[in-house]
Parts: structure tokens; C-alpha cells; sequence
């Protein structure tokens, strides 16, 4: 049998099963390739991984059907038990001795195509469905997470102000209003007692102030 090619109508639409069951069909090439060979540790290092992979992608696919609450998902384990199964039997009968690389090649080429194309397109919608649903509540919660830590941000300054200022917001009104508004205004620039800023040059004398002075 030929190396397998794969094809767009294989496809899920569910990026993490397609990597896996591209990287299943890798698996059976290398196969392809070593049986060629007949370099028996080689085959025996493939098949291992193999085998190891393809359980550890049935173990993620029922959780994920689980999870979405497909109806079918307890036949559909059953499938990939009797699957596991009859690999484990034909990695036994190659670990004994037996050349059984042409044999499990042929099987694994057939059963994972015609598994993906039933079995595992069954279950496409209800996925993706659970998917988009689960997208939706954690943009949820994200937004509603940085609401709170908005508000809490804006507690927190308000919690920063000066003492002066939580002095004053504790004072009545009237009392407030009058403390604001007694205060002296302070000079302005130019005039008596104003504060010099660095780099700001002072205000050309008037006549009338030039007068004085010559008086």
C-alpha cells in the first residue's frame, strides 16, 4: 500500500484533533517506509509511538465529546477500545517475533480514514458548538474581571488621596466652602512676592514703576 496522502474532505474544522490525526497518519508512513527495510528495532520504535499516541488521542477526543455532551460519545468509545485492542494484539504478535508490519499497516490505513470520515465527523457540530459556547463565557468573564479590577483601581486612588483633601471631605459645606474660599490668592509672576520660575524671565518694568524708583 502507498504512502497516505491527506485530503481537505478529512478535515474536522476542530485544529487540535486534525494535527492529531495528521500526525497518526505520519506515523503509519514511517511504518510504510521502515517495513521496506525490515529494520525490526526500527519498527518496534515506531510502533511503540504509535500505539502511544493514538491511545493518548482517544483519551482527548472522549474528553472533549464529554465535555460537549455529544450523545453518542459512549459508542464511540467502544470503537476506539476495540481499535486499541486489536493493535495492542498485532504489537504483541511483533514483540513474539511475528512479521505482522504488512498487516497492521493495512488496517491502520483503512480504519483511521474511515473512522475520521463517520465516527469522528459525527461528532464535528456538537464540538464545535461547546467550543464557541465556552469562547463566549470566558470573554465573559474576562470583561467582567477587568470591571472589577477597574474598581478596584479606582477605590484604591481614592484611598491614595492627600490628608488635606479626606480632611476636607469630612468638614460640613458651609465650613468647607468658606476654608476654600479664604484663602489668599498668591501673587502672580511680576508681582510682590511671587516665586521666580527657573527660566521664565521677568515682566518688562512699566514707566509708571520705573518713575518710582528714579524718585
Amino acid at each position: 500500500m502507498a504512502i497516505l496522502q491527506w485530503v481537505p474532505e478529512l478535515d474536522t474544522g476542530i485544529a487540535e484533533i486534525d494535527t492529531q490525526h495528521k500526525r497518526i497518519v505520519d506515523y503509519i508512513n514511517k511504518l510504510h517506509e521502515l517495513r521496506q527495510t525490515h529494520h525490526r528495532e526500527g519498527l518496534a520504535e515506531v510502533i511503540a509511538e504509535m500505539v502511544d499516541y493514538t491511545i493518548s488521542h482517544f483519551a482527548f477526543e472522549e474528553a472533549l465529546m464529554e465535555s460537549a455532551g455529544y450523545m453518542f460519545s459512549g459508542p464511540h468509545k467502544k470503537v476506539h477500545d476495540l481499535f486499541t485492542r486489536k493493535v495492542a494484539e498485532m504489537q504483541s504478535r511483533f514483540d513474539g517475533g511475528e512479521d505482522v508490519t504488512a498487516e497492521l499497516h493495512g488496517m491502520l490505513s483503512r480504519w483511521l480514514f474511515n473512522h475520521i470520515r463517520n465516527e469522528d465527523h459525527a461528532y464535528i457540530d456538537s464540538v464545535q458548538a461547546y467550543q464557541r459556547m465556552a469562547v463566549s463565557e470566558r470573554d465573559a468573564s474576562k470583561a467582567q474581571i477587568k470591571a472589577e479590577i477597574l474598581e478596584e483601581l479606582a477605590e484604591e486612588r481614592g484611598r491614595s488621596k492627600g490628608w488635606l483633601a479626606r480632611l476636607l471631605n469630612l468638614l460640613p459645606d458651609a465650613l468647607h466652602d468658606r476654608l476654600l474660599l479664604g484663602q489668599p490668592r498668591k501673587p502672580r509672576v511680576g508681582e510682590a512676592g511671587a516665586t521666580a520660575i527657573p527660566g521664565l524671565p521677568l515682566p518688562a518694568e512699566t514707566p509708571i514703576q520705573n518713575e518710582s524708583k528714579n524718585a
